[in-house]
């Protein structure tokens, strides 16, 4: 029996990394982070978070996927390992799967988060921390655990709710410990109310208590995937991050909240309005998908050959990504999109609810009040009848729900309206719209959304109607010109920015189909004391555009047309004589980069399955069982055959090359290795007792800082085919160079654990595969590893 281990000490020797030539030991962090500056990757207002997606629905190759994130949002951008619930990961090996995508990640020096639930199936254990903790320990660009549209599969599906509670509680402890994060979104509010996150709060007081505790631990994010109660989504998700009890708030947005059936192909610019809506006024700072990569962002396209005849994945971004989410994103970095603080949040919305029912069902202990948004900014129903995300009007901000009374939860608030008392405080709609627009006076007229913070409005065409367009005009609060007329064509939106003689606008209506084509926005600035320049930069890679002017001395009206289907920025140079209390004092964004991961020197790992091949058995196979990630390549018998890959090293030097195979069939000795084009040996691949267990070759190579390519490559045809599961590097110690310890402590006990979290008494009598250690050391440290079994 084999054991392969790899041990990093929890809690001894916090923040130190020892270095003794070129051995370095890393040994993970009691980081006990119960402030901000404490977390791995702060996210703020001024260093938001953008969470990518490598999907297993899509079958990628994750290297592939970050080489197509563009280098000015990666600083920014969180990989979010998605092991989702779909049928292949199920019973198969998540655990390997996240851990040969995140060493990607790492060696990229790419922060990240596993997704191991997709609802209430979830592909770890439950009940124990052990493989939770595993990454933490070993991986410091791991930044915690994505718990996706916790809002289906519970109680006598999966596991029962009160389970889950227990067991994010136990992660937010250990995040607070390590310094990283636990995100949760949320759907289904209409169908499963006593699964949003007012529900959570309210339902459960150690959960609640935990997220006050870990408050910066936790976020809260918003999930579009059911067709109906986006407002009450919305509100419900809102309160968490208002109230206290998520240091940050997100927005998953997901086309299957589009009904096609209804409303035609999906406009993909309909997805980014709510995202820009949220980010400016209620201070969204994670932004999360879209969720179906496969469709809308990170596309799988077919394989191509290379110009010497190799076969390899293709991948590229999904237009929409481009000129909708990551130029959306970039509008943040650059300024043009401001996160407000979450009191800046709070002092513009005034208003909150509270549902503090004890009785009643679901609905009626943990939704909003079904007639709260009516007569204010509901554009169809509410509830069930309510099936847009958009907005009739940004005059009243957005109500959020929140689980209780008290100075902590809603002491910032101008008002808090309990639902016990809503129909005495409120006893009709109208009485509630009257004290509403006393609130929020009057600063636009038009059937356009329009919401104002300073001096940044968001507005757009709220109508999901392809073919209706909307228009409004805006009472100009910092220019000095008089107001601003807008007609938005259909899914467009803009943000405007004020200053003195200036008006800055960012447009964009991008939508992938046809249908929908290029579409006008008519900007048109009234009350101009000279005819005013304008400039336009085009943005995206298909955007398609014309534009044309009109200037009317006599009036001072300047007016620019825009026919475009993408985005587009705007600067109108503009002023009048409309001085008189005009406003002067506003907030400039602030974007800093976060800090990278620490520098990866662990092993690194590289999947067959995603290797480059020609004149192979095939790829992408799984009949076998035991092999890590995806699958695995069955290299055959051809004696033209070849595969390759392209590794990357921090440094020159000697490295342990392991090479995970099967041969069944009977020594291999036909198959040649090659490092950057220069033949380095003939492995011996020796016989493996059967199709389910999986053989470890090692080599020693040199390679060079940098990329460098191995190759397998037949040298005769072969008399008995081979397998290959994966490659992993790791760099060569030193001769007689001994890793420093850290502690002189010794192990007083071992238990193990299986990845479904069961401690097993004896690992002799286990089947093959990975199992999670943890020493309980004489200093009361405790150190947790991984066990390779393979018998």
């Amino acid at each position: 029996m084999r054991f392969k281990c790899t041990t990093i000490s929890k809690k001894a020797n916090k923040n130190i990394y020892l270095i003794l030539l070129f051995v370095v030991v890393l040994l993970s962090s009691n980081i006990n982070a119960s402030a901000a500056d404490n977390l791995r990757r702060p996210i703020t207002p001024q260093s938001p978070a953008y969470l990518v997606h490598i999907d297993t629905w899509a079958w990628p190759d994750p290297q592939k996927c970050i080489d197509l994130i563009p280098e000015d949002i990666r600083p920014y951008v969180i990989m979010n390992i998605s092991l989702s619930v779909s049928s292949f990961v199920k019973d198969k090996y998540p655990f390997t799967i996240a851990e040969s995508w995140l060493r990607t990640c790492a060696e990229n020096g790419m922060w990240a988060v596993i997704q191991p639930s997709s609802g209430g199936p979830n592909n770890f254990s439950d009940t124990s921390m052990e493989v939770y903790e595993y990454f933490y320990a070993n991986y410091p660009n791991f930044l915690g655990w994505n718990f996706c549209e916790q809002s289906w599969g519970f109680n006598a599906d999966y596991v029962f709710l009160p389970d889950r509670l227990n067991m994010f509680t136990k992660l937010l402890k250990l995040a607070d410990e390590y310094g990283g994060y636990l995100v949760v979104s949320y759907t289904l509010t209409m169908a499963a109310p006593g699964c949003n996150a007012l529900a959570m709060l309210k339902s459960d007081s150690e959960f609640a208590n935990a997220t006050k505790t870990y408050m910066e631990n936790f976020i809260a994010c918003e999930k579009y995937t059911t067709t109906r109660g986006f407002y009450d989504i919305e509100s419900t998700s809102l309160g968490a991050f208002l109230s206290k009890h998520a240091g940050n708030y997100g927005i998953r947005f997901d086309q299957c909240g589009w009904s096609e059936e209804t409303w035609g192909p999906f406009a993909e610019a309909s997805g980014g309005i709510p995202v820009i809506e949220h980010t400016m006024l209620t201070g969204q700072t994670v932004f999360d998908g879209p969720e179906l990569t496969w469709k809308i962002a990170i596309v799988k396209g077919n394989p191509y050959t290379t110009s010497d005849g190799f076969t390899s994945k293709s991948w590229s971004r999904h237009p929409s990504f481009t000129n909708i989410n990551i130029d959306i994103f970039r509008k943040i970095l650059d300024g043009t999109i401001r996160i407000p603080s979450r009191e800046e949040v709070i002092k513009r919305t005034k208003v909150a609810f509270v549902n503090d029912a004890a009785t009643g069902g679901d609905r009626n202990r943990y939704s909003t009040e079904e007639s709260l948004f009516t007569g204010l900014y509901a554009m169809d129903g509410e509830w069930d009848t309510n099936n847009v995300w958009f907005k009739k009007t940004g005059r009243y901000p957005t109500i959020p729900a929140i689980f209780k009374v008290g100075d902590y939860e809603t002491g910032g608030f101008e008002k808090v309206v309990r639902k016990n008392n809503y129909s005495s405080v409120w006893p009709s709609i109208q009485s509630k719209v009257n004290e509403f627009n006393n609130l929020f006076p009057e600063e636009y007229k038009g059937d356009i959304y329009a919401g104002r913070i300073n001096n940044s409005w968001v507005t757009y065409n709220p109508y999901m109607d392809k073919t209706q367009k909307a228009e409004g005009t805006l009472k100009l609060k910092y220019n000095t010109c008089d107001s601003l007329h807008l007609s938005h064509s259909p899914f467009s939106m803009a943000v405007i920015n004020e200053t003195t003689d200036k008006i800055q606008i960012y447009l964009n209506n991008f939508c992938t189909e046809s249908i929908y084509g290029t579409r006008e926005d008519i900007i048109t600035v009234i009350g101009c004391k000279n005819k005013p320049t304008c400039n336009k930069t085009y943005r995206g890679d298909r955007n398609s555009y014309s534009t044309s002017e009109n200037w009317d001395e006599v009036t001072g009206r300047f007016t620019l047309s825009v026919k475009h289907n993408g985005p587009i920025d705007i600067t109108i140079n503009c002023s009048g004589n409309y001085t008189v209390g005009k406003l002067t004092d506003y907030p400039v964004a602030s974007i800093t980069a976060p800090q990278k991961p620490p520098v990866y020197t662990g092993v690194r790992q590289y999947e067959a399955e995603n290797f480059e091949y020609k004149s192979i058995s095939g790829v992408d196979r799984t009949a076998l069982v035991d092999y890590t990630a995806m699958g695995y390549l069955a290299f055959g018998t051809n004696s033209a055959a070849s595969i390759r890959t392209t590794v990357n090293v921090t440094e020159d030097g000697s490295y342990q090359l392991q090479t995970r195979y099967n041969a069944s069939g009977g020594n291999v000795n036909s198959v040649d290795l090659y490092v950057n084009g220069t033949k380095v040996g003939t492995p011996s691949f020796s016989k493996t007792s059967d199709s389910e267990v999986w053989g470890i070759n090692s080599q020693t190579v040199n390679l060079t800082a940098g990329s460098n390519i191995i190759m397998f490559k037949a040298n005769k045809t072969g008399s008995y085919s081979i397998n290959f599961d994966n490659i992993c590097l790791q760099k060569t110690p030193p001769t007689g160079i001994k890793p420093v310890t850290g502690s002189s402590a010794e192990i007083i006990s071992t238990e193990y654990y299986n990845l479904n979290g069961i401690k097993i008494s004896n690992l002799m009598n286990c089947p093959n595969g990975i199992y999670i250690v943890k020493d309980i050391m004489s200093d009361s440290s405790v150190k947790t590893s991984k066990i390779i079994v393979s018998k």
